[in-house]
């Protein structure tokens, strides 16, 4: 019977298995040779004249290697029947070439070849995969070279040359002359990729190219170069993939630069064919000038998607995120916080494909050529950002640019300033926001300019539809945001100016006028639309602008120095959450009110004060011009006491109750936030129940309430969404009344109908919204809530074993409005006034025991302002 092919291979490798067991098992009763010094070549250990395999074993060996051995091999171990491990190869004289480990049909790992002074004259590996073997399954894993001093050529953490892979392996080195390649990992074949691999070197001089990973035909992940000192004359990549797909082929891959002398360009990740993403360089520091620094390159027609550079110091001629030959480059960025850049800055290149969604971020530093958010010959270059918060600029400024007939819209430029510190341009700085070229496409529509400092000066701005001045809290009467000095004046026509105030203060009051852009050599601003822009996430302002002499001018509206404004519909969000505490201090009314009494009244002694509890939970909904999901649990636990008197028995006692629950707001707009909440209190209840079947109650509440609040969904001052919180914290006070009748129908069924008035107080609170832009105080007015209730509930016992009840009860909300102002402006307010409906079923199971507990099962359902469900199980002891 003729075997498969997978199979066969499966069975030669269960073979190769047995036999290296074999081969190992009669090895450990022969003698131990001692490792090979490099002082002869000559005696049993040797395989050939030119050739040393340490201990003659695959694993564990320790091998040295101190003289003169010139064009001599060195293994630490070697084998292509059986695993290759843990041998260890140490270099102080000279060798030709050294491998930690080799091996071809089984892994090669966790081998070490340690240079310390020494010479390697070709190559030196940690591990190698060789090519030679029937089954080449194995991979090259964990394998190391440390070269803390000396001379070496070409240098591999670990290399598979068959159809393995090179993962996990690494090069340390210290100091020394490296006149050949280094790769942190190696693979060759169609089936091999590299992964996980690093490269990290503190000092030293190296002459060729140096690899985190390299794959000739497949992926390269996750590999990392780390670069401390050194002088380097060719490329670094942070990995290298010759793949050809559309597949993503390198992403996650690093090159860190601390320190050193370069000369060449530097890769996050280079890709001959593939896609490359999330490939990160991150450069610190560089005593020469560098060249170009990608953080992903593709030089084919695919992407180049999501990589980065950041720049905290050092010199460098250009700097791309991402950059692919002739596909998009998508959602790239750059950042720079220090350095020089100076030939170049772009978030995403392309030569022949889009380039959208790249990023250009700049707090410090100095830029001395243009900069780029995205940037392409012919296809658009729509949605880039740049964001300029420090740092000096000596160049043009385009947040879309191309040399074609693409587009270049829906681009945003955002100048701020970092820690009070603004950024500084030139005299010659022009910003766009599409193309500063003379191309017929659109290079206007949607471009944006955001301003949120002020004092700034620079020649011109061209090509926005929008420009956005956000006033800032240090801002006064008779400011000026923005000086341009184009000899030729400035033209704006037909765009969007608008303008509104940014944190949560401002020192402007009404009247006050501020120059939102002057041109002493003159504004052309024909239909030009004027509009305002909110405060935070709360608030809008009036302003009124125009063009006046050569200046547009800001003036807020108002009277008597308070400016006129109002909230802003989402402003409604944050006071969701006092609805939502409020209405979950009322459920725990309702516990009190509800179970709380029955229990109290079974267990309650004549004699002494006996122990009662209650509890509840539940998931409802409150309708309050939008809703809140509240999901909870209500403990209530007390002392009863009963009293006989001539009209029946009065039952009284303590209590104290404690809630903790979470919830979740909802705006019709769709803007959702979440918040947790919890009370702790304590209470009185107390009951009449007459011999006639007429029965009184009431209790009082007082305690503690805390919510907190949180959302994501919040449209800031600039249009994008914002993270906004806040923590609460206020007393409630409650108190009920209630009367009802209970009427025996015949031997085993009864009737009660009852009415109850139940009120609640929850104290007002001062909060203050956090978030990035952000600050506005929320002054929440108190809770009050008002309820009536009116219900019946029949009771059947099903004999011993216990009794049936289900009622009915209509609820009706007179109040329930949570009201809050933003700088005296009121929001708006949330509100559960209005009726619900109510059906409950239940079961109490009772035990014959006297001393057992009976057991109260309860579901109650509602619908109408209230909607969903809420349940009981409570244990009711008799002692």
């Amino acid at each position: 019977m003729k075997m498969a092919g997978k199979e066969k291979l499966l069975s030669k490798r269960i073979l190769a298995t047995l036999l290296a067991g074999a081969v190992l098992g009669v090895c450990n009763l022969m003698p131990v040779y001692a490792a090979n010094s490099g002082g002869t070549w000559s005696g049993e250990s040797w395989t050939k004249d030119d050739e040393y395999i340490g201990d003659k074993s695959p694993t564990g060996s320790t091998v040295v290697i101190s003289e003169d051995n010139s064009g001599k091999r060195v293994y630490g171990g070697k084998d292509n029947r059986a695993a290759v491990a843990n041998n260890t190869v140490t270099i102080t004289g000279t060798i030709g070439n050294a491998y930690g480990g080799a091996g071809s049909d089984y892994d090669v790992s966790s081998n070490h070849v340690i240079v310390d002074g020494g010479t390697v004259t070709n190559i030196l590996q940690g591990g190698i995969l060789n090519a030679n073997g029937d089954t080449e399954l194995g991979n090259a894993v964990n394998n190391k070279v440390t070269i803390k001093s000396g001379t070496v050529n070409a240098v591999y953490g670990g290399a598979a040359n068959g159809e393995g892979n090179a993962t996990g392996n690494e090069v340390i080195i210290d100091s020394g002359t490296i006149t050949g390649m280094v790769f942190g990992g190696s693979a060759v074949s169609e089936n091999g990729y590299t992964e996980g691999n690093k490269v990290t070197i503190a000092e030293g001089t190296f002459s060729k190219e140096i690899y985190g990973g390299k794959s000739d035909l497949n992926k390269s992940n996750n590999n990392i170069v780390t670069i401390n000192g050194g002088t380097f004359t060719k490329e670094i990549y942070g990995a290298y993939s010759a793949q050809r797909t559309d597949d993503y082929v390198a992403t996650g891959n690093k090159v860190i630069i601390n320190g050193g002398s370069f000369t060449n360009k530097i890769y996050g990740a280079y890709s001959q064919w593939g896609k490359v993403k999330e490939n990160v360089v991150a450069v610190g520091g560089s005593t020469t000038e560098m060249k170009n620094v990608y953080g992903g390159y593709v030089n084919d027609a695919n992407t180049a998607e999501k990589n980065w550079v950041t720049v905290t110091d050092g010199k460098i001629d250009n700097v791309v995120g991402g950059y692919s030959w002739s596909g998009d480059a998508i959602e790239n960025s750059v950042t720079i916080s220090g350095g020089t850049i100076n030939k170049g800055v772009k978030g995403g290149q392309t030569a022949d494909g889009s380039a959208n969604g790249n990023k250009v971020i700049i707090s410090g530093g100095e830029i001395n050529s243009k900069i780029y958010g995205g940037y392409c010959t012919s296809e658009p270059a729509d949605g880039n950002e740049i964001t300029i918060s420090g740092g000096k600029i000596n160049s043009e400024v385009i947040a879309g640019g191309r040399s074609g007939n693409g587009t270049a819209i829906n681009n945003v430029i955002t100048i701020t300033a970092a820690s009070g510190e603004k950024p500084v341009f030139s005299a010659d700085t022009i910003i766009y926001g599409g193309d500063n070229t003379t191309s017929s496409k659109d290079k206007r529509t949607g471009n944006t300019l955001n301003i949120h400092t002020k004092g700034l000066e620079m020649k011109n701005i061209a090509n926005f539809e929008n420009l956005n001045f956000y006033l800032q809290e240090d801002t006064i009467n008779g400011d000026t945001i923005l000086t341009l000095t184009n000899a030729k004046g400035t033209d704006i026509s037909g765009s969007n100016v608008n303008v509104g105030m940014a944190g949560s203060s401002s020192t402007l009051r009404a009247g006050d006028k501020v120059n939102l852009l002057t041109n002493s050599n003159g504004i052309t601003a024909d239909n030009v639309t004027y509009g305002r822009l909110q405060q935070g996430v709360s608030l809008e302002y009036e302003f009124t602008a125009e063009l006046s002499g050569n200046s547009i001018v800001a003036t807020l509206v108002g009277q008597e120095e308070k400016p006129a404004g109002k909230t802003t519909e989402q402003s409604k969000s944050p006071v969701e959450t006092q609805i939502a505490s409020a209405a979950f201090v009322n459920s725990g009314a309702d516990t009190v009110a509800g179970s709380g009494i029955a229990n109290a009244l079974q267990t309650a002694g004549s004699s002494s004060a006996e122990m009662f509890g209650a509890s509840g939970g539940g998931n409802m909904r409150y309708k309050s011009g939008s809703y809140s999901d509240m999901r909870g649990y209500n403990l209530a636990l007390g002392f009863a006491k009963a009293i006989q008197n001539n009209a029946g028995k009065l039952t009284y006692g303590p209590l104290l109750e404690y809630g903790w629950g979470n919830y979740t707001s909802q705006l019709d707009s769709g803007i959702r936030a979440d918040g947790n909440t919890k009370y702790y209190g304590i209470g009185m209840i107390v009951r009449q129940d007459n011999n006639s079947g007429l029965y009184y109650e009431g209790s009082l509440r007082y305690g503690r309430m805390d919510a907190d609040y949180a959302s994501g969904d919040l449209i800031g001052a600039g249009g994008e969404k914002v993270y906004a919180s806040y923590d609460s914290s206020s007393s409630y006070y409650g108190a009920h009344i209630g009367i009802g009748r209970v009427s025996k129908l015949n031997d085993t069924v009864k009737a009660d109908i009852y009415a109850k008035l139940l009120y609640t107080h929850q104290s007002g609170d001062s909060v203050t919204l956090g978030g990035a832009g952000n600050g506005e105080v929320y002054d929440f007015d108190a809770v009050n809530s008002t309820r009536a209730r009116l219900g019946a509930r029949l009771s059947k016992e099903n004999g011993e074993r216990g009794t049936y009840y289900a009622g009915l009860a209509y609820e009706y909300e007179f109040d329930g409005e949570a009201k809050a102002t933003v700088k005296g402006l009121s929001t708006p307010a949330p509100s559960i006034k209005g009726s619900s409906g109510m059906l409950e079923l239940g079961y109490i199971i009772q035990n014959k025991d006297v001393n057992a507990p009976a057991v109260d099962i309860g579901l109650q359902g509602w619908i109408g302002k209230k909607q969903g469900f809420s349940g009981n199980i409570n244990f009711i002891w008799k002692f």
